[in-house]
């Protein structure tokens, strides 16, 4: 199983017309990150977001970040 670690802080927005959030970069694991912009496709249901990354890196078919909301 492939794994990377990707770590970055960024401010969003969700973009309602493409279906996206869009990420403005801040910084990041590589130095020319911030400034940077990056589009995700993204599906709420209740307490989980899904993130679907594009381009997907060479020899990767499928990618996903999923995140659940932590209720106190």
């Amino acid at each position: 199983m492939w794994a990377k670690t990707v770590v970055y802080c960024a401010r969003y927005q969700e973009d309602d017309a493409r279906g996206v959030l869009a990420f403005q970069m801040e910084l990041g694991n590589s130095p020319d990150a911030g400034g940077s912009s990056r589009d995700r496709r993204f599906e709420l249901v209740g307490d989980k977001l899904t993130l679907y990354p594009t381009p997907l890196p060479a020899g990767v078919t499928e990618w996903s970040v999923r995140l659940q909301r932590v209720r106190p």
